[in-house]
């Protein structure tokens, strides 16, 4: 009993030197209960989730099983006075990190889409470069993870390929001694491209390769990274797809649909067996714990009030926990009218609407609406103002 006593009292000076007393778990031992800080809340300034996924057209990272499904990334930026490089390696040879924030991927099924958004944390932070710009061209993305058979994949050998716009190249850990092969190599700046592999990769019900994948983002804006895995032909003849090395922003998908439309080229591939890894195909590299994105949901609103009430206006503001957009639904009190202001969809967690266009003298009830990088949205509770005469 001393014993489990001085343990609780050094477990109670551990709280509070770590000031994290609130949240505790407890165990149980020779039926005396103990307790000690539940882990701290991960900072959500130092993590983002698939940045590339569309909240515009629906868009929302797959679900995973569990949290250690998915893959890290590291993301890399050229100042404004270094080359525009050409070939990936360049850039994590001579670009710079944000070596504070990781980026998840729960897949890389990215299909030729716009990017203009830019790298936000689930926090609201904006990555910028040191002049300021937001990140929509000349970055790379040095990605990490490990590959496995799905539940609806066959044991066998089996031939890999990316979609990429621009340059990507996919490295695997076929011996686990450390020594990574090049398995698909498509590097340099062109539009969405059709990369190959030739080498056959075995996958056994329990082989699991360490890979890398390192893509770079040239000019803006086009955007795409589609991994694929087919099981390999048994004619060598037919291990070179007819797509192989075909390139073209509007060839595989349709980037001005919302979400991108699947072309012809595109379908033949899965007709001819090829499919994207799902997130079931990949797992996180040794040492990461847990996919902090994997359990998407809505933001929650905050703080909502009106001000700078006028005739014919007012500004409604709130809070969000998590970076979303803005919207406010305007209620007519008097003849129920609803009308909606349009979608600013900057990603920001301190929000601010002017609503327009009101009638003097007249009552309002209106709410905030946004939406998270997920696609999931939320509203406040209401708040009635009365503009002026």
């Amino acid at each position: 009993m001393r014993d489990v006593c001085a343990r609780i009292l050094v477990l109670i000076a551990s709280c509070i030197f770590l000031v994290a007393c609130e949240d505790q778990g407890t165990i149980q031992e020779d039926g005396t209960e103990a307790t000690w800080p539940a882990e701290l809340p991960r900072d959500r300034d130092t993590y983002i989730c698939d940045p590339v996924v569309d909240p515009d057209s629906g868009g929302h990272p797959p679900s995973v099983i569990d949290d250690r499904q998915g893959v890290l990334a590291q993301l890399y930026y050229l100042p404004d006075d270094a080359p525009e490089y050409q070939y990936v390696d360049d850039y994590l040879d001579y670009g710079l990190s944000y070596e504070d924030v990781d980026i998840y991927f729960n897949q890389l099924n990215l299909p030729t889409r716009p990017f203009n958004r830019g790298f936000v944390t689930e926090g609201g932070t904006t990555m910028m470069t040191p002049e300021g710009d937001t990140l929509y061209e000349w970055f790379a993305l040095d990605i990490h993870g490990k590959i496995h058979l799905n539940s609806t994949q066959a044991v066998g050998n089996y031939q890999f390929a990316i979609l990429a716009d621009d340059g990507v190249v996919m490295e695997m850990d076929l011996d686990d001694d450390g020594e990574f092969e090049t398995i698909v190599d498509s590097d340099g700046t062109h539009p969405t491209k059709m990369g190959c592999g030739q080498m056959p990769v075995y996958f056994g019900e329990n082989t699991e390769y360490k890979f890398r994948i390192k893509y770079f983002q040239g000019p803006r804006y086009h955007i795409s990274l589609v991994v694929m895995m087919r099981p390999l032909p048994e004619q060598v003849v037919d291990r070179e797809d007819p797509e192989c090395g075909k390139q073209g922003n509007s060839r595989f998908f349709d980037s001005k649909q919302s979400p991108p439309e699947p072309q012809q080229a595109y379908l033949g591939l899965l007709d001819r067996t090829w499919a994207p890894l799902t997130p079931e195909n990949y797992s996180l590299p040794d040492g990461e714990e847990d996919n902090p994105c994997d359990d998407p949901v809505p933001p929650t609103l905050s703080n909502i009030a009106v001000s700078s009430i006028g005739t014919s206006g007012a500004t409604v503001t709130w809070d969000t926990d998590i970076a979303s957009t803005s919207q406010v639904e305007i209620l007519d009190v008097l003849s129920g009218a609803i009308i909606f202001t349009t979608e600013d969809i900057s990603m920001v967690t301190s929000h601010s609407v002017n609503a327009t266009g009101l009638m003097s003298n007249r009552l309002y009830r209106v709410k905030g609406i946004s939406k998270g990088a997920t696609g999931l949205s939320a509203s406040s509770s209401t708040v009635d103002f009365r503009t002026s005469r």
